[in-house]
């Protein structure tokens, strides 16, 4: 059993009060009796008459608590009774409505059933509920629900707002709650918290193959987008309670939808899953489920046990129009794109107007109607929820550039889902802002207005663009931010719910270049390690990307220069240096080799040109030309 914290109503004992009040009247008249006689004779018989009047409530309070009764509530979960706080659930039997509850789509309202003096019949009871599924062209509640799985959809729906209780065991849940009458407050508690009841969960039968509820289709046009039966599949994909009946049984299978009863204990005959023991889907309909309409959606539920006391807990699904978690597809639970949405404006926050039901209609008999029933007539019991006051959460997608230059002008572009203005067009307001701004100045600025009206999402359209123009500023870092906010129509600003996203940019200016050092180098080189000297040096620019006009020949190796410029770019300029590299002119003469004499050939040489000899020479830059100068040889004979 679960635990609580939840404390029953202390209730004064009016009998033991009279006895008491009697003894001690009694015993002050017979010490005094003989003074004041008359006087206190007086005074006695009246409180005496005071005192029965209050035995005869107390006699007809116990009476009623003797016949049948049925409290039927639903949970307010921002009513601020007493010291409750947002996401405590004050059960009440009245609307509910912005002065009390905060339900966004997808959500679920908790519903209450307690039965006190229940007859027994036959071991076995039928109780018929029913919820509007649809209103004008919108869908409303589209289908039954657990408190579990209503509880872990609303944590994941809202994150951080606090919209509901944890789970089970959060004490903000108040299953009997304080607003609760005497007789149903006594059966609530026999059964459920610190009582000796029992519980069973009984599942919603549903497959996705098989039984369980049929579509409920609005045409438009546009038509939805997303069928009754896949949105309960991806629900219950995303939040199932994983109900398990064995085989053998009428419902044997896998389920994670359900209903949970309370009875008293060891009262429960049966087994959750058969025939007794389930809630099933009836059918849709206007006045009754079957009869060609699709106002309500129908249910029974089914139990099998003696108990007069009797406590049935579900919850009631608020369609949705467009589903915020669809992209982030939970457990990868959607069955379509749409994940539990069924089209724009489909969802029930676009529901003006009136109030749409949950009604607990009537017990059904053996004939399958309320007149063969053996339970009492169960009269008007309805909870009703107020359409137009169901918010949207917002979404906002933000796409602008990481880097841009200083001093120019960038756009940002943001897509909105579920602005909440499908009705009233000043209900959803956007602010462009600039925020953690980092920059040499001026800073970055928003060109035009910063804030206004999310216009109205398009027909056919899941979402509406907005965008904004940015002076970019210095260098630096700046962060776009859009806040998207439903509610704005309201005066309590603690109906607003916003949503925001950003994109942070870096600004940066044009390009800065480092040239290489000038260098020069010695000549005498080969030409090949000129090259590469020139050509690592060429490499030292900073950026090195920079390009350059230098090619890949360095100077000639005996002297010379070369002067190079180099340009680096990037997108939001460019920039340019200049820088030299240079071979030392080579200035020392080549010198010949070997030894060299005059030489006398004499008279009448036998080879006059063959005696002039050669000569050898050299030069540290290379090769050298030798040219003689010796002139004719003249012989005379």
């Amino acid at each position: 059993m679960k635990t609580t914290t939840e404390q029953p109503s202390r209730k004064f004992n009016l009998r033991g009060l009279f006895t008491m009040i009697c003894t001690a009247l009694i015993t002050w008249v017979s010490r005094r009796m003989f003074s004041q006689f008359k006087s206190n004779v007086r005074n006695f018989l009246t409180m005496l008459f005071l005192l029965s009047g209050m035995l005869f409530v107390t006699q007809e309070s116990d009476a009623q608590c003797n016949s049948f009764g049925i409290d039927f509530k639903q949970g307010a979960n921002r009513d601020n009774f007493g010291t409750y706080t947002t996401g405590e659930i004050h059960w009440i039997n009245s609307i509910l409505q912005q002065s009390n509850s905060r339900y966004i789509e997808g959500m679920s309202t908790l519903q209450r059933i307690v039965f006190d003096n229940l007859p027994s019949c036959d071991g076995t009871h039928t109780l018929r509920i029913k919820m509007e599924a649809r209103k004008g062209d919108v869908h409303a509640y589209d289908f039954i629900t657990s408190w579990d799985n209503a509880l872990k959809a609303a944590a994941a729906i809202a994150p951080g707002f606090g919209l509901m209780p944890v789970d089970r065991n959060d004490p903000k849940l108040h299953e009997c709650g304080e607003a609760i009458d005497a007789c149903s407050e006594d059966a609530c508690l026999l059964v459920t918290s610190g009582g000796t009841g029992d519980f069973r969960d009984l599942p919603i039968i549903f497959d996705p193959l098989g039984p369980g509820e049929t579509n409920l289709t609005i045409e438009g046009p546009p038509a939805d987008q997303n069928t009754t039966r896949q949105v309960i599949e991806t629900y219950e994909c995303r939040y199932g309670d994983n109900i398990s009946i064995p085989a053998g049984l009428t419902y044997a299978g896998e389920y994670d939808r359900s209903v949970r009863v309370y009875v008293e204990d060891g009262t429960f005959t049966g087994a959750t899953g058969d025939a007794n023991n389930a809630v099933v889907f009836v059918g849709y309909g206007d006045a009754n489920p079957n009869d060609g309409g699709d106002t309500y959606i129908y249910y029974d539920i089914m139990w099998s046990s003696a108990s007069s006391s009797v406590v049935i807990e579900f919850a009631a699904h608020i369609a949705v129009g467009v589903d915020g978690l669809a992209n982030i597809n939970p457990g990868n639970c959607n069955v379509t794109p749409l994940g539990v949405g069924y089209l724009l404006n489909r969802g029930a926050s676009s529901i003006s107007g009136g109030p749409y039901h949950v009604i607990v209609e009537d017990f059904i008999g053996p004939d399958g109607t309320s007149g063969s029933a053996c339970e009492p007539n169960l009269g008007n019991q309805d909870n009703q929820l107020q359409g137009s006051e169901i918010l949207l959460i917002p979404e906002c997608d933000l796409q602008g550039p990481s880097a841009v230059c200083a001093e120019a002008t960038a756009t940002y572009t943001a897509t909105i889902t579920n602005p909440d203005n499908a009705t009233n067009a000043n209900n959803s307001t956007y602010l462009w802002e600039i925020i953690n701004s980092s920059q040499s100045p001026p800073p970055a600025s928003i060109i035009g207005a910063p804030s206004g009206n999310v216009p109205q999402v398009p027909a056919g359209e899941t979402s509406v663009p907005l965008s904004i123009t940015v002076n970019t500023g210095g260098i630096g870092t700046y962060t776009v931010k859009l806040t998207i906010t439903n509610g704005a129509a309201t005066t309590d600003t603690d109906d607003d719910i916003s949503s925001s996203c950003t994109v942070t940019t870096t600004v940066t200016g044009g390009p800065t270049i480092d040239c290489p050092d000038p260098i020069t180098v010695n000549p005498c080189q080969t030409q090949e390690q000129i090259n590469t000297a020139y050509q690592n040096w060429l490499q030292t620019v900073t950026p090195s990307g920079a390009t350059h006009n230098g090619g890949s020949v360095g100077p000639d190796k005996c002297g010379g220069t070369k002067t190079v410029i180099f340009t680096a770019t990037n997108t939001c300029g460019s920039a340019t240096c200049s820088a030299t590299f240079t071979v030392t002119a080579d200035v020392t003469p080549p010198a010949f080799t070997g030894s060299y004499v005059d030489v006398n050939l004499g008279c009448n040489p036998a080879d006059p040109a063959g005696s002039l000899g050669s000569a050898t020479a050299t030069d540290a830059c290379g090769g050298v030309t030798i040219t003689s100068s010796d002139g004719a040889v003249v012989t005379d004979g």
